[in-house]
């Protein structure tokens, strides 16, 4: 039987951004099964020694989850954390629908790439 250690979900994100920290504390409200992890990936020699999957990964650029021995980037992080949620599971099949996910990717990359204008001041977000 695995333990409530190994089942949790890990979000590893950029711990020096203000939007991203905000979001995220957000996001936890739903996390009523208390199975998410946040993990502050900014410093990538700490993030990579716990998580050897994040090697060579963009964390200051992009949120990541670490579930099921897997690596999700982006949207499909945020997409596989909803999982989690019973509360969020609920809306989470219609991101799977055809053609979905594209747009996902679009929106999620076009909000990272503009954190600054959205309350972070952290250097990493003007990137």
């Amino acid at each position: 039987m695995s333990s409530a250690l190994e089942r949790r979900v890990v979000l590893v994100y950029d711990g020096t951004c203000g939007f991203c920290r905000r979001a995220l504390r957000l996001f936890l409200r739903f996390d009523l099964l208390h199975r998410l992890e946040l993990f502050d990936g900014s410093d990538a020699r700490l993030a990579e020694a716990r998580f050897p999957e994040l090697a060579g990964a963009d964390v200051a650029t992009a949120m990541y989850t670490i579930a099921d021995g897997r690596r999700y980037r982006g949207f499909d992080a945020f997409r596989r954390a909803m999982w989690e949620s019973p509360v969020l599971k609920i809306v989470t099949p219609l991101l799977y629908v055809p053609g979905v996910r594209a747009l996902g990717v679009r929106l999620y990359d076009l909000v990272a790439r503009n954190r600054h204008a959205l309350g972070c001041s952290s250097g990493s977000c003007r990137r």
